[in-house]
């Protein structure tokens, strides 16, 4: 079988051989940005709808009785509940600018922005 050695062939295999190489600083980064949007539920520090337990804070005559946190209760002469945090979705957009700012890259990092921000996103 004859292999290609032509100057067209022999760029290509250069370009693939560059861009093999940034894949895995690509893939790091690209976790990295993941892991920071990743969308879900999120605390908002405060009481509310939620599963986390938040604070206890004094029964207020009026509740229902069911409200009431009997084990904590118990260890003085006070009636608690259980109060838990709000928890919301955070949903986050992002969009690519792809105008000639993103062309830019630095020393450090060789491939230009926007390369890296139209890349598809890695399994984490």
């Amino acid at each position: 079988m004859a292999v290609d050695r032509s100057p067209s062939m022999r760029s290509t295999l250069t370009e693939a051989k560059g861009i093999a190489e940034a894949m895995p600083e690509m893939l790091i980064e690209a976790r990295r940005v993941a892991l920071t949007v990743l969308a879900g539920w999120h605390g908002r520090r405060t009481s509310g709808r939620g599963e986390t337990f938040w604070q206890f804070r004094p029964f207020v005559t009026g509740e229902a009785a069911a409200a009431i946190d009997w084990r904590r209760s118990a260890r003085d002469d006070h009636l608690y509940v259980r109060e838990k945090e709000w928890e919301a979705v955070h949903t986050v957009w992002l969009w690519a600018d792809l105008s000639a700012s993103m062309d830019f890259r630095s020393r450090a990092i060789l491939l230009p922005i926007l390369t890296r921000a139209t890349s598809p996103p890695a399994d984490p």
